[in-house]
């Protein structure tokens, strides 16, 4: 497995990780269409409103609320990360407004060790909301090796009421393992293909490897709901309601059980690319 001497050497090694995370916000009476990836590094959010009116700020103030938001030249390039260094860094200060998207621009200002993006979304219409947040995987191509992206991706999403203070809870999500080394049971004894957050424990003495408090499994992407990895679904968002989203993505490169070369060394997928979107599908409460 990659450790984090591994991680520390290979810091400058620089993983073609062209992402592009482009969202689009849609429903029958409300679109919202965000992407970053028309232009490669720019970031938009836009809405149309009708019955349904909900509205976009990076602020909590909601001062400047807006149906557009756009934020521009982000590096294309990532190092690998780990979820030890986020958890380091402190996931309050992670999860802050003031904290602008290049947060984790790497030391020499090349490429992003990790990506956050912090906004808002409040209700300004008249009626009880409803809406789901989806992540999706748009597209994933391999790299030079035959390997994908999404096999070491890593997206931790906090969502949380602004009014509750000092609420900073999020999950982190991965893609299932389909070819383990070790059998795997996560803490409550069950057989599992999730992959741990970051590092994966040794095996015990009968060969299993265990989740424990230390080692934590990620929540598993979807598989059964077309492109989408992730949903989350808001419901009863009254008027003035708010909720703020902190998305944050990297490569573990911690990452659980990867695969090797003949002579040893992890296969890195270089050359790989992997385009994200986020859809939020609203409508009146209890509309479909």
């Amino acid at each position: 497995m990659y450790d984090l001497e591994y991680v520390k050497k290979r810091k400058r090694r620089r993983l073609a990780a062209l992402v592009s995370l482009f969202s689009s916000i849609g429903v029958a009476s409300l679109v919202v269409v965000s992407f970053l990836g028309r232009t490669v590094g720019t970031f938009t959010v836009s809405i149309q409103n009708s019955t349904v009116k909900l509205a976009l700020c990076e602020k909590s103030n909601f001062e400047e609320p807006t149906s557009y938001l756009r934020i521009d030249n982000i590096p294309n390039k990532y190092t690998e990360y780990t979820y030890k260094w986020l958890e380091n860094k402190g996931f309050d200060v992670i999860d802050d407004e003031n904290r602008s998207y290049y947060f984790g621009l790497s030391e020499d200002g090349e490429a992003m060790g990790f990506l956050k993006y912090t906004f808002y979304i409040k209700n300004i219409g008249t009626k009880l909301a409803r809406y789901t947040l989806s992540v999706n995987l748009e597209e994933s191509t391999k790299g030079d090796n035959g390997k994908t992206l999404d096999d070491t991706l890593r997206i931790m999403l906090f969502e949380n009421d602004p009014a509750v203070e000092d609420s900073h809870n999020f999950d982190v999500y991965a893609k299932e393992l389909s070819d383990l080394r070790y059998k795997v049971k996560d803490i409550k004894g069950n057989y599992t293909n999730q992959a741990f957050i970051s590092k994966t424990p040794a095996p015990a003495s009968d060969g299993i490897v265990y989740e424990d408090e230390t080692h934590r499994l990620a929540e598993p992407f979807l598989t059964n709901r077309g492109t989408a990895i992730i949903q989350k679904e808001v419901d009863n968002f009254g008027i003035d309601d708010m909720m703020r989203y902190t998305v944050v993505y990297w490569l573990e490169g911690d990452a659980s059980i990867p695969e090797y070369d003949a002579q040893g060394n992890p296969l890195e997928p270089k050359g790989a690319k992997i385009k994200l979107s986020i859809d939020i599908n609203a409508s009146s409460n209890g509309i479909a």
